[in-house]
């Protein structure tokens, strides 16, 4: 069981590519966390993430609403989280063709469906840098994916890993605002749980690869 906090939250990454790469793709976390409050902040950084991992859940000790103990609900946070918190979730539903192509090869290979970078691109010497190898991680074949995991942030480097498959460009793209990014090349993006712009870019960096 996970806490509220902004340490358990930059734990996930890490926690659940470690779960992944040892065999059990079907991981995530308890997503806002188990124990103690959860800010508005923090669920909405959380969700952002946790909606990337194969096991998506928000799960909590907190079953009752007391002056300490608040409901943990997207909308328990006010207008703005629950719009970033539907965005997300959105998102991934979106997408729920390519992760059951995920769950079907997992089902046939064994290959994790929550990978660390390195995995995808071996041969990229930067992957294996432990800030990228910490703070991203790809779903499948072609997701990239950047979440921002500390506390008043609403910026990030990320660095796009550089696509060397046959018949494939060196290209990237951010799959909330059609941006277009060569690969091989650390960039900075914008991300918001405020709502100036969290219905424009999900609040994290998903990138998908060319092609």
């Amino acid at each position: 069981d996970n806490d509220s906090s902004w340490y358990d939250l930059k734990a996930v990454i890490p926690t659940v590519l470690t779960v992944s790469v040892s065999g059990n793709s079907g991981t995530g976390c308890d997503i806002g966390g188990f124990e103690l409050v959860c800010t508005p902040e923090l669920f909405g950084r959380w969700i952002q993430l946790g909606v990337w991992l194969p096991l998506c859940r928000v799960h909590t000790s907190k079953h009752r609403e007391t002056k300490d103990n608040v409901d943990q609900e997207p909308w328990t946070y006010g207008e703005t989280i629950e719009s970033v918190s539907r965005h997300a979730i959105k998102t991934r539903y979106r997408l729920l063709p390519y992760w059951y192509t995920c769950w079907y090869n997992t089902s046939k290979n064994g290959a994790p469906i929550m990978r660390p970078v390195w995995m995808n691109f071996s041969r990229d010497k930067n992957c294996y840098d432990k800030q990228v190898e910490e703070s991203e991680f790809c779903i499948g074949d072609s997701l990239l994916i950047a979440p921002i995991v500390e506390e008043g942030k609403n910026t990030r480097k990320v660095y796009l890993p550089r696509i060397e498959e046959e018949g494939r460009k060196n290209v990237w793209w951010r799959l909330e605002t059609r941006e277009r990014y060569e690969g091989g090349k650390e960039i900075e993006i914008e991300s918001w749980v405020d709502g100036r712009r969290g219905e424009e870019n999900g609040g994290c960096g998903v990138f998908v690869k060319d092609g």
